[in-house]
């Protein structure tokens, strides 16, 4: 009987999993889904999950540490960790996320690069994605992700980026998702951030995501977003002091639920 509910459980998490879009490629860090995860054009530490292209203008190491719970429920949480280091031109990184509890659960162990030419970014990312599935057994495949951004003005970015791009399989029955994402981010000035993002998998509709992000004083960001599908409404914070940054992100999700977020970026002391 316990096998039986196991499998009756794990079924019903991959079909809410699939509607939920957490198969695979994960957004992660508190300040990008306050603004609705329209991070694809966004340079800050945590665009090693998001698009490794951002990491290329980063000039210090950090640690990051991000816990994501989803709708009250265990089984939908993520747990995100990365250390990012730049040198000689290059910006690296290591990566590890975890979705799901002990009965199902998806993880990413990632290894991360990224380099600026001119006015524009690449990075790259190899990752082992696993599906495990209590007393059923672990699926596992490689998965490639690049993505660019392109400094088109000193108030323009254009950003790309694709998931997967080598259509990695956990095995012939079940392929990694491929995740296609383009956006545009408008910066007035140096504290004010106005960004669009569409993002297209092969298997579901399109998703247009809007998000906005204001420094009102030095220490605080405040942010705001919204997405069409799932039909999202994102809202959250950024604290600065000294080596820490703290982001908090709250989002409603019809009809699912409601989503908190942290996520904490750590710098080294010199």
């Amino acid at each position: 009987m316990r096998s039986v509910r196991i499998i009756i459980r794990i079924i019903c998490l991959l079909s809410l999993t699939s509607n939920l879009a957490q198969d695979g490629a994960f957004h992660a860090g508190a300040a990008s889904s306050s603004m609705a995860e329209t991070n694809v054009n966004i340079s800050d530490h945590w665009s090693v999950f998001n698009n490794p292209a951002g990491m290329a203008t980063l000039h210090e190491p950090g640690m990051l540490l991000g816990y994501r719970s989803q709708y009250g429920m265990a089984a939908f949480q993520v747990l995100s960790m990365a250390f990012i280091y730049p040198a000689l031109n290059f910006t690296s990184a290591v990566s590890f996320l975890r979705f799901g509890d002990d009965i199902y659960n998806q993880q990413k162990i990632g290894f991360h690069l990224a380099h600026k030419l001119q006015m524009v970014s690449l990075g790259i990312g190899v990752q082992y994605v696993q599906h495990h599935f209590n007393e059923l057994g672990t699926l596992g495949g490689i998965a490639i992700d690049f993505g660019g951004i392109a400094e088109i003005t000193e108030y323009l970015r254009l950003g790309a980026h694709i998931f997967n791009i080598n259509q990695g399989a956990l095995n012939v029955r079940q392929p990694i998702p491929v995740i296609m994402r383009v956006g545009i981010s408008y910066l007035p000035s140096e504290r004010f951030i106005i960004t669009t993002e569409l993002e297209n998998d092969l298997d579901r509709s399109e998703v247009l995501k809007i998000g906005l992000s204001y420094q009102l004083v030095e220490w605080l960001d405040l942010r705001t977003g919204f997405a069409n599908s799932p039909k999202s409404l994102c809202f959250g914070f950024g604290l600065r002091h000294d080596k820490l940054i703290a982001d908090y992100a709250y989002i409603t999700r019809a009809p699912a639920g409601i989503i908190h977020e942290f996520s904490f970026t750590i710098f080294p002391a010199k």
